[in-house]
């Protein structure tokens, strides 16, 4: 283009050099004339400072995360954490009721027995598990004595008044006893029948009574 003097103007971006504000100046008998970058050029400018500006947020968020103090077993070690697919979901956590694979796994890591396998040694063996040594039989293997472990707690909850309550023989008791229960039709009822002193007439009078 011509200006008004005649002389030929070429724009900086056309002759390759990078536009540079504020006014022209002379160079090589032209006249460098000041330019505006591209809409190209604003737009990814604009572009590189917000995302500057995302990556600096997140930057803070996550130092403030990190300096959050986290409750006691809100995460846990992600080396000592199993992870484990089920094909299907649970059907429930009452040990008396429940009879399919994938609650019964989970309800073995829940509650704990009396006894249970040593499986690494060979033979594997039984040994004691909340019980503090193995049966003293007694009567011709009609009386079998277990003491419990001391000190073993249930968790705290409502049912506990909020307080975890020690383990008892009576929760052996009750939970033998909800096996032989008509109303709860536990598939394992065949484990306890005719094993018990008095159980099987308990059972009897229940279904009798309805209760």
């Amino acid at each position: 283009m011509q200006r008004g003097n005649g002389t030929p103007s070429v724009g900086v971006e056309a002759a390759g050099v990078p536009c540079r504000r504020g006014r022209g100046r002379r160079r090589a008998g032209r006249t460098a004339a000041a330019c505006s970058p591209a809409p190209s050029d604003r737009l990814a400018a604009r572009a590189f400072r917000s995302l500057r500006r995302v990556a600096l947020l997140a930057a803070l968020l996550s130092l403030a995360a990190a300096l959050v103090p986290q409750p006691a077993g809100a995460a846990a070690d992600p080396n000592k954490v199993l992870r484990e697919a089920f094909a299907a979901g649970e059907t429930g956590f009452d040990p008396a009721a429940v009879h399919d694979l994938y609650s019964l796994t989970l309800v073995q890591a829940i509650f704990e027995t009396l006894y249970t396998y040593d499986y690494l040694a060979r033979p594997a063996r039984i040994v004691p598990l909340t019980a503090r040594a193995l049966p003293v039989v007694e009567d011709g293997g009609r009386v079998w004595t277990i003491a419990l472990r001391p000190g073993i707690r249930f968790a705290a909850d409502p049912a506990f008044g909020g307080r975890p309550r020690e383990l008892t023989a009576a929760d052996y008791a009750y939970s033998l006893k909800r096996l032989a229960d008509p109303a709860i039709r536990s598939p394992w009822a065949f484990l306890v029948a005719g094993k018990f002193a008095g159980l099987d007439e308990l059972a009897a009078a229940a279904r009798r009574s309805g209760r």
